[in-house]
């Protein structure tokens, strides 16, 4: 995010026109680009819709979309009903001196490519997790409540010591017939420390 404000305001910079004019940031930092359901997106689109864009300048065309079918429905007939000029710096595109073919043939090719290339790299690390999974390696970011990511291995679970006498009492009250609840305020009362509140404890101790 950081190096693509940084290109825009530099391209800003350099055109005198530009220069004064008020800037508005969208940013949906965390989120995909194959979908247009984005939150800031969804905002800068309503603004444009109420005739106060007129100008809107991206990175490249797959900081705006990389979905081809919508990402088109856009720079050929959205923008140009509603009189928004679309510019995309590192395609050197400007829907005001475009011609044609490059709104109608070389934008739709490259978001194609851009949509194409996320499928497959989605497909890649589907591909990827899956085979980790069957060999039994560990995926996700964070351990489970009861166990920790092994010091050498960082794909393979072993248990969590520290934690392993509160996994036992909770299995013990619960094949005596406590309840889910009765057995959290059971936990609550001897002070024992919430799945959460041991998870940011752990994060402290490894940032410190």
């Amino acid at each position: 995010i950081t190096h693509q404000r940084n290109l825009l305001n530099h391209f800003l910079d350099q055109e005198s026109k530009f220069k004064n004019w008020e800037r508005l940031e969208f940013v949906d930092d965390g989120f995909s680009g194959t979908s247009l359901n984005r939150p800031a997106f969804k905002r800068m689109i309503a603004d444009v819709k109420a005739g106060t864009i007129r100008y809107i300048i991206v990175k490249d065309l797959s900081r705006f979309g990389r979905d081809y079918i919508e990402t088109g429905k856009y720079l050929q007939r959205i923008f140009p009903a509603m009189g928004v000029r679309f510019i995309s710096v590192n395609d050197h595109y400007d829907s005001l001196t475009a011609d044609t073919n490059e709104t109608h043939l070389v934008m739709p090719i490259k978001s194609l490519i851009n949509d194409s290339y996320c499928r497959d790299i989605s497909t890649k690390v589907r591909s990827t997790q899956k085979a980790k999974r069957q060999k039994g390696e560990f995926i996700g970011a964070f351990a489970p409540y009861g166990y920790r990511k092994d010091d050498e291995q960082r794909n393979k679970l072993v248990v969590d010591e520290t934690v392993r006498p509160i996994i036992e009492k909770i299995f013990t009250l619960k094949l005596e017939g406590y309840s889910s609840n009765a057995i959290a305020n059971f936990l609550n009362q001897a002070g024992i420390a919430t799945p959460l509140q041991r998870k940011k404890a752990c994060q402290e101790r490894i940032k410190g």
